[in-house]
């Protein structure tokens, strides 16, 4: 897949550091689509965005902007427009200034930044906020101002930073579906920076995720969540329970008992298998299945949670509230729903 952004094997060490902080890394962002960089913190997600900015200077790759080299721009050139964690506003500026201020500096004559100013404050739902200091703004107020100010300069790709990472968790949802849906609204291409992988599962048309400065996958929300390449995204993508199976001559792979919904090609020989906590149905224990015993239940409001105790060892389970009674103790048979298992490694 080719998109209007294409970063290619961008390589990166910070000066005194004891490796790269980018090694090799590679992925598209077509144009019109919201893009998320997943990872856990220190794994080189915002050390990419200062890298398309020009704000951080790689060691290797390259960035083309429809076919165009980035590194042959210098920051202040580059048609992005960034959006950082704490939103940067100048304290000094009502919210008509901060929004002007990278325009004017780029020669935009005051009577046309005014005017974009104040379209960009409409789109971002701040009509008749112009006047009001970033300090009598809510936290969501001035993140907004802060994307309005990114998106005046007409960027043709819009780079947020863990937007929501100072938002109190109340607001964040709704801010969350604002942000997706002025994207959508606007045509924008967005590269989206977080370390939430609700946030990146709820927003995004693609995720790409990271860990120690490389990508260990790229691919739709869906496909990270329910077909994880590796152990590691198996368990960053949502709770997993990893065990050990039983791959047989025939490809099918087992869990003492029951059988993966699909064979998967390789040697015969023990794998490692990722399973959901929803991927699990709980039985009475004179049916067939794997045999367990509950040593753990937790009640998260919609679903209840288990910790059943199996040959294989340890593993959740989530089920429906509703008519969960089982308590610790009680002897259970689990069978696989036929999604949300998967071999993550053998």
């Amino acid at each position: 897949m080719s998109g209007l952004l294409q970063v290619r094997q961008l390589k990166l060490r910070y000066p005194g550091a004891p490796a790269d902080t980018l090694q090799d890394v590679s992925f598209d962002v077509p144009a019109g689509s919201l893009t998320a960089l997943l990872g856990p913190s220190g794994c080189g997600k915002t050390t990419v965005l200062r890298a398309i900015a020009g704000l951080a200077q790689p060691d290797g790759g390259q960035l083309l902007l429809e076919g165009n080299d980035l590194a042959l721009l210098p920051a202040e050139q580059r048609p992005v427009g960034m959006v950082f964690q704490e939103g940067a506003l100048f304290p000094h500026l009502d919210a008509h200034e901060n929004v002007m201020f990278p325009l004017e500096a780029a020669g935009v004559a005051p009577r046309e930044a005014l005017a974009r100013a104040r379209h960009a404050l409409d789109a971002v739902g701040l009509a008749g906020f112009g006047s009001r200091w970033p300090s009598t703004l809510s936290g969501g107020e001035q993140q907004r101002v802060a994307v309005a100010r990114a998106l005046a300069q007409a960027p043709a790709v819009l780079l947020l930073d863990e937007p929501l990472s100072s938002v109190e968790p109340r607001l964040r949802r709704a801010l969350r579906e604002e942000i997706r849906d002025l994207q959508r609204r606007l045509g924008l291409t967005v590269i989206y920076v977080t370390h939430d992988q609700r946030e990146a599962l709820a927003v995004s048309d693609h995720v790409v995720l990271m860990e120690a400065g490389r990508v260990v996958q790229a691919g739709s929300p869906r496909s990270l969540y329910e077909s994880p390449a590796t152990a590691f995204a198996a368990a960053f993508m949502g709770e997993a329970s990893i065990v050990t199976g039983h791959r047989d001559a025939a490809q099918s792979v087992w869990l003492g008992p029951i059988a993966l919904a699909q064979p998967h090609a390789g040697a015969e020989g023990p794998v490692q298998v990722a399973v959901r906590p929803e991927a699990w149905r709980v039985l009475h224990c004179a049916q067939p299945g794997l045999a367990g015993r509950i040593v753990k239940r937790s009640f998260l409001g919609r679903q209840m949670e288990y910790m059943v105790e199996t040959q294989l060892g340890a593993v959740l389970v989530h089920v429906p509230a509703v008519g969960a009674g089982l308590e610790p103790g009680a002897p259970v048979s689990l069978q696989l729903a036929g999604h949300g298992a998967w071999v993550a490694g053998g």
